[in-house]
Formats: structure tokens, sequence, C-alpha cells
């Protein structure tokens, strides 16, 4: 599961470290728990990686945007889950400084790379999360 936090014409993005895709830029997200529905994760994940006092609106009731790259890490395949959510308020806090260089606020049109593979799928596929339906 990954948040892609839109602000205007900006995401959310950090570039991961000392884990799976290190040194790419990637979004909030994780792992959904045993019995944990999305938005629950969606919840836990951003305040576990950007703070508590991070404020957003989930968009996505679905799933519009899906990754599955071509490739196994270790013994899995992985499907990447995106779900939109607005900001609202709030300064995102890096919780994680052992698994996140930081958090940075960079125009969708002008990421920078090298970008986790999920979130290139959808750049090379021409997926546009701004102009795509909830915004607007």
């Amino acid at each position: 599961m990954a948040v892609l936090i839109v602000d205007g014409k900006k995401v959310l993005i950090g570039k991961r470290k000392n884990s799976r895709g290190e040194g790419l830029y990637a979004f909030p997200g994780g792992n959904l728990e045993f019995k944990e529905d999305y938005q629950n994760c969606v919840r836990r994940e951003i305040k576990e990686e950007c703070g508590g006092d991070l404020e957003v609106e989930l968009i996505d009731d679905k799933f519009p945007f899906a990754a599955v790259p071509n490739e196994m890490l270790g013994k899995g395949h992985y499907v990447v889950l995106f779900v939109r959510a607005k900001y609202i308020r709030g300064t995102p806090k890096n919780m994680e400084p052992n698994k996140n260089e930081g958090w940075e606020w960079h125009s969708w049109y002008n990421l920078p790379q090298p970008l986790f593979r999920g979130i290139q799928y959808l750049v090379d596929n021409k997926r546009d999360p701004i102009k795509e339906s909830a915004f607007k």
C-alpha cells in the first residue's frame, strides 16, 4: 500500500534507506496488517512515517492506481496499491530516520530520481494522479 498525498500539483515523497528499495524515492506506505482494512492501514502508516499532526483526507474508495512491477523480490511478487489522499494541514516529520532520509514536496510532473518501481510504473504508463477523476 502506498499513500499518494497530494497538495495541489505536489506530492509527498521521501528517499528510502536501510531497506528494500534503498536509494529510491517512494511515498509513505507499507503492508496491511492481519485483518486491517486499507483505510486504517493508510492512517497508521502516515502516523508511523510522517507524524501524528499530518492531516489528510482519503480521496479514493477504490484503487484507481496499481502497479505490478515485473520482478521478484526475495520470495515475494509484489502488487503496489496506491491510495490518494488530499493534504489538509500539518508538517510531515521523518518519524523513521533509519528508513527514510526525509519527506519533501515535489511536483508530480518533476519527480526526483530514481523512483521506487511502483511509482516509475505509473510514470512510464502515463498515469496522472493529479488530473484523473478525484482532483478535477
